[in-house]
């Protein structure tokens, strides 16, 4: 291969970048969910608030 195919060829992404880009894009979903939820009103946010935690104790994230 020369230098410029070289450069061309594609490299398996390494665990770490895997995981980095799984963490960049998580973190960008939930700046979208905080913005969205932001603009909820009251009533509707805390009725969202009992749902989300009541499914996080169902699988046991919350305690």
């Amino acid at each position: 291969m020369t230098a410029t195919s070289d450069a061309n060829v594609k490299r398996p992404r390494t665990a770490a970048a895997t995981a980095a880009n799984r963490q960049r894009k998580a973190e960008n979903l939930c700046a979208e969910l905080v913005d969205r939820l932001d603009a909820l009103p009251e009533p509707i946010l805390a009725a969202v608030t009992v749902k989300l935690l009541a499914e996080c104790q169902r699988r046991g994230g919350a305690r």
